[in-house]
Formats: C-alpha cells, structure tokens, sequence
C-alpha cells in the first residue's frame, strides 16, 4: 500500500466474497498500531464504498467491533449470540467457520447496537474460562 489510510481501507476487504471464495486481509505480524499511528490516518475512510465497485462487506470490522477468541470449537452461532446477548442486542456478529468442515474455529467478531457497552464487554468476558478453554476478548482494532 502507499499510505497507512489505503492499508487501513484495504482491511475493509476482510471477509468480503469474491467469486465464492471470502477473501482474507491481515496486517502484518509485527504490525505496530502506535508507530504506524505517526505515519498517517490509521482508520477506515468512511467514504470508502465497497458497493459501488460491486462488493459488500460480510462485517464491517471497525473500531467499535470486539474479537472473541478462545470460544470451544463446538459452540453454534446461536450459543454465542445467547452469550454476547446478555450485554444487549448486537447489530451484527460473525463467527468464522471452517470453508470445509462448517466448523467453528473458535473465534468470533461482533458488534453491539449500544456502542457504549463495547468495552464493558471486553471487561466483563476477557479471561473468563469456557470449558477447557479460556476466552480472549478485545477491540478488534487493539489485536491485529
């Protein structure tokens, strides 16, 4: 990319469907939130507008959307939903499967209607045991 903007609007093709196939956008392993915040605009442009070149995001991953990881494979989409539920109605929630299998791969990413209880969300659920597993909750900006 040629600036830090295109990078971050790129990020809005994450999950999209192309030809029948999700396409996946990932920042870098050792990408560095704080340093590339001096480079320039690290956020999506609200202008960008995937629809007019044919293309519809199957989530918007912004600032207000949480990453939940460490969920048991086993949990249906509606078990999750009856868990983030119980801090109030979510506007959208996407829990990534495997293409194959149709199986959980144990993480999921969501956001509330109430943007406001978004981080007591990640409070109240991070490390909290589920099972044999422990869960990993954050704003999805924060961990990639």
């Amino acid at each position: 990319m040629r600036s830090v903007e295109e990078a971050s609007n790129a990020m809005a093709l994450d999950g999209i469907i192309f030809e029948g196939v999700p396409v996946k956008v990932r920042r870098p392993r050792d990408h560095n939130p704080s340093l590339a915040a001096t480079l320039g605009r690290s956020q999506l442009n609200p202008n960008l507008n995937l629809t007019a070149v044919g293309l519809t995001p199957k989530f918007a991953k912004g600032p207000d959307c949480i990453f939940v990881g460490g969920l048991p494979c086993y949990f249906t989409e509606a078990q999750v939903r009856e868990l983030l539920e119980t801090f109030g109605p979510l506007r959208g929630l996407d829990l990534v499967k495997d293409r194959e299998t149709g199986n959980s791969k144990g993480y999921a990413f969501c956001v509330y209607q109430d943007l406001s209880v978004t981080d007591i969300v990640c409070l109240a659920l991070n490390d909290i045991k589920m099972g044999e597993k422990t869960l990993t909750v954050r704003r999805f900006m924060s961990c990639i």
